[in-house]
């Protein structure tokens, strides 16, 4: 995605998403999670003050790329508890977590 295009797609605050929303959007959560240095610099020029990603390693943090975690519709409550924990990145991105992803899968 080249950077204009990048920006015309972030434009969130166009007088007719505002007539819609009545709300000025000042994050984003980027779709699926991914981005790189040209999304990002859209995002940011876009007017967003904050994007969110879904990191699949160890990321350098910055205000265009914090990490979120992903919750989906057949997460259970016991995934949620795990997945807002404060320590679930870091694990989530250790290389012992595909271990304890099978464990708790039964498949270990």
């Amino acid at each position: 995605m080249s950077g204009f295009v990048a920006v015309i797609s972030l434009r969130p605050n166009s007088p007719s998403v505002r007539e819609e929303t009545r709300v000025l959007t000042l994050v984003y959560a980027y779709p699926r999670g991914k981005h790189n240095a040209i999304v990002r610099r859209a995002a940011a020029a876009a007017g967003y003050s904050r994007a969110f990603a879904l990191p699949e390693n160890t990321e350098i943090v910055g205000p265009h790329s914090l990490p979120r975690v992903g919750i989906f519709p057949g997460d259970g409550i016991a995934s949620l508890r795990v997945k807002t924990d404060p320590a679930y990145l870091r694990v989530r991105h250790s290389p012992i977590f595909p271990v304890l992803r099978s464990m708790a899968r039964g498949r270990a």
